[in-house]
């Protein structure tokens, strides 16, 4: 098994920021329901923004190719995730996870990953 990744990153300004990635696998031998069971390439987009001092918004656009062995077809999802920092030491923060389908087979097992949303509160000591 060997591969290849590459990313780069750029800095429109202090708060913009965007990233992008691509990786390329190649299996020697597949084994049903190993470890090795991955796409065999995937790439990524992620955005960052800081709109104002205390408010975080970022968005990663993810493609994954089709695992062929384990019959999972190829998927793009697309995340979402909101910080405002409420002081020093609280956040509060919302995401949002696979937001284009609301479910998807990721895993060769027949398991489904399902749209999700989170609230969080954070509080650093």
């Amino acid at each position: 098994t060997y591969g290849f990744e590459s990313s780069a990153r750029y800095a429109f300004s202090p708060k913009l920021q965007t990233d992008v990635s691509f990786t390329a696998l190649q299996r020697s031998r597949f084994v049903y329901g190993s470890d090795l069971a991955a796409p065999p390439f995937q790439a990524s987009w992620h955005v960052a923004w800081s709109p104002a001092k205390k408010l975080e918004i970022d968005g990663r656009l993810h493609w994954y190719d089709s695992i062929t062995e384990g019959g999972v077809p190829s998927f793009t999802k697309l995340d979402l995730h909101l910080t405002w920092k409420l002081s020093d030491s609280d956040e509060l923060s919302f995401g949002a996870y696979d937001l284009l389908t609301p479910r998807h087979l990721e895993f060769a097992d027949g398991s489904y990953v399902i749209r999700n949303f989170i609230a969080q509160y954070k509080r650093r000591f």
